[in-house]
C-alpha cells in the first residue's frame, strides 16, 4: 500500500477527532477516514451509517465500505465545483457564473423538504431556532455541501466527496445556501471582489439578508458543538476580507515576521492529542542556509510530537535530533506520516527533503515514548520559497524519476519485476507533475517561461 497524502482533523472535540487517508493498494486510489482517538470510533461509525441515511438524496452518494473501525471510500477523479465558478470568474463569465449557483441551489431545494420546526437536538447544537419555523428545510441535511466537497461528473451530477455531518432533524435550506457561499466567498475573495458581491449572490439565491446574523449564530454554536474555537475560525475565514496572501499566510505561530523570515512551530501530544495550547514556535530565515532552533520540550511524558515546517510554499530540508536522558538521538525515523508536503530525497541517515504545497505542511513523528524529565528538541532547517529553487527542485525529482522508471524497464526482464512498481513510479510521476504545474501556474507567465526550456512533458 502506498499512501500519497494524511490529513488531520484535530481542532475539535476528541470525540470527533479523525484522520483522511488517500492511498494506492494494487494500482487502485482509496480514501479512508479513521477516528484519530479512541473517543472517535462512534463518530466514524456514524459517517459510515451516513450514507443509508441519504440514499435518496438528489446529491450522487458515494458507498463507503467499513474495515477495522473505518471506512473506506473509492477515489473519485474529476473537477470540484469550486473550480468550475472560479474558471467562470477568471474568464469573466457572470452569466455562466449565476447559472451555475443556480443550477446547484436547484439540486439541493430538490431534496426532501419540510417546514422547520424546533427540536432539543437542533438547540442543543445548532442554538435557538425561534426565528426559523416555518422556513422551508432539508428534513435530512447533510451540512458539508460545500462546493469543494463536490465532483462534476460526465452526466452533470454532482458527486458528494463528504457526508460527515448529516443529522435526523430540519435544517433550513437558506442556512446551508449561506454556509456554502459564505466559505466560497471568503476563500477566494481575491478573484471575486471586481467580479461578484455577496450581497448579489444573496440576491440571487433569494437568501433573506435578515436571516444572516441568525445564520452565523447557528454557525458559531455549530463550532462550539463540534469544539472548534470560534474566534480563531471566525478570525481566518470569516473576514469581510480575505486574500489568497492571507489564506496562504500564517496563522499559526503568533509571531511578527519579517519578510524575510517564516516561523516553525512544534506540537507536543497532550493524551495523544495535538492544540495550539501545547506548541511553540520560532523564527527562521528564508535563505539558503541552515537555521539551527533548539527547543526545550514539557517535562512530563511526552509520546508524540508534531512539526509544522513553514506556512509558504518553499523548498526545505529539516534534520530533527533530540537531547534526553544524556543521549542524543535522530528522530527522522520516527516521522511515520506527514501532509501538505511532497518528499524529494529521504535517503539520507540525517536529512529529509522536501517541497511544502500548502499553507499548513506537516511532520507527524510517533512512538517516542518519552517519560517525565529534561527534553531539548534540536532542529536544523533549510527553508527558501525562492520560485527558481523550488522549480529547480522539482525538475530534479521528476528526472530522477524518468531515470528510474527507464532503469526499471530496461531490467524488466532479467529482474521480474512487475507492473506495480512501474505503476507506483508512474504515480509518483504524475503527483509531482500535477504540484509543479499548479506551482508555475500560480507563479506567473516568468515561471512559466522559466520551465518551457526544460523537456519534461516527452513521455
Amino acid at each position: 500500500m502506498y499512501i500519497s497524502s494524511v490529513r488531520y482533523s484535530v481542532n475539535r472535540k476528541r470525540e470527533y477527532q479523525i484522520k483522511t487517508i488517500i492511498f494506492e493498494k494494487e494500482s487502485v486510489k482509496y480514501v479512508s477516514k479513521e477516528p484519530y482517538t479512541i473517543q472517535a470510533t462512534q463518530h466514524i461509525q456514524k459517517i459510515y451509517q451516513n450514507f443509508d441515511v441519504l440514499k435518496d438524496s438528489a446529491f450522487n452518494i458515494i458507498e463507503p465500505k467499513w474495515e477495522q473501525n473505518k471506512i473506506i471510500f473509492p477515489f473519485i477523479e474529476g473537477e470540484n465545483f469550486a473550480s468550475l465558478l472560479i474558471k467562470e470568474v477568471l474568464e469573466g463569465n457572470i452569466d455562466n457564473f449565476k447559472e451555475k449557483l443556480l443550477w446547484y441551489k436547484s439540486i439541493l431545494t430538490n431534496e426532501n423538504q419540510i417546514k422547520f420546526y424546533e427540536t432539543e437536538e437542533f438547540n442543543l447544537i445548532f442554538g435557538d431556532g425561534s426565528l426559523l419555523v416555518g422556513d422551508n428545510s432539508l428534513k435530512v441535511p447533510n451540512i458539508d455541501l460545500n462546493f469543494e466537497n463536490l465532483i462534476i461528473g460526465n452526466d452533470n451530477t454532482l458527486t458528494v466527496l463528504d457526508y460527515e455531518w448529516v443529522f435526523k432533524f430540519p435544517i433550513p435550506v437558506k442556512y446551508i445556501l449561506y454556509r456554502v457561499i459564505r466559505l466560497f466567498i471568503n476563500k477566494y475573495y481575491f478573484y471575486l471582489e471586481n467580479f461578484i458581491t455577496i450581497d448579489c449572490i444573496y440576491s440571487l439565491l433569494e437568501i433573506d439578508k435578515g436571516k444572516i446574523d441568525v445564520y452565523e449564530k447557528m454557525e458559531q454554536s455549530f463550532m462550539d458543538y463540534v469544539g472548534v474555537e470560534w474566534s480563531v475560525l471566525k478570525n481566518n475565514y470569516y473576514k469581510n476580507k480575505i486574500t489568497v496572501e492571507e489564506l496562504l499566510g500564517n496563522h499559526n505561530s503568533g509571531l511578527a515576521l519579517s519578510e524575510q523570515e517564516e516561523s516553525i512551530q512544534v506540537f507536543w501530544d497532550i493524551n495523544n492529542d495535538f492544540s495550539e495550547a501545547a506548541s511553540t514556535s520560532r523564527k527562521i530565515k528564508k535563505e539558503q542556509i541552515f537555521n539551527v532552533v533548539e527547543i526545550d520540550l514539557p517535562t512530563n511524558s511526552i509520546k508524540n510530537l508534531r512539526i509544522d515546517p513553514g506556512s509558504l510554499t518553499a523548498y526545505v530540508e529539516i534534520n530533527i535530533n533530540l537531547f534526553y536522558q544524556e543521549q542524543q538521538i535522530n528522530l527522522l525515523n520516527n516521522i511515520t506520516s506527514s501532509s501538505g508536503l511532497i518528499c524529494l530525497d529521504k535517503s539520507h541517515a540525517a536529512l529529509i527533503k522536501f517541497v511544502n504545497i500548502t499553507n499548513d505542511p506537516q511532520l507527524i513523528l510517533e512512538g517516542l515514548y518519552l517519560e517525565e524529565g529534561e527534553k531539548k528538541l534540536q532542529i536544523e532547517i533549510l527553508f527558501t520559497n525562492e520560485e527558481e529553487v523550488i522549480i529547480n527542485k522539482l525538475l530534479e525529482k521528476l528526472n530522477e524519476n524518468e531515470e528510474t522508471k527507464g532503469k526499471l524497464l530496461e531490467e524488466n526482464n532479467a529482474l521480474k519485476i512487475n507492473n506495480q512498481e512501474l505503476d507506483i513510479i508512474k504515480a509518483q510521476m504524475q503527483k509531482i507533475t500535477s504540484i509543479y504545474e499548479e506551482t508555475i501556474s500560480t507563479k506567473g507567465w516568468k515561471l512559466l517561461n522559466l520551465v518551457r526550456k526544460f523537456n519534461i512533458f516527452r513521455k
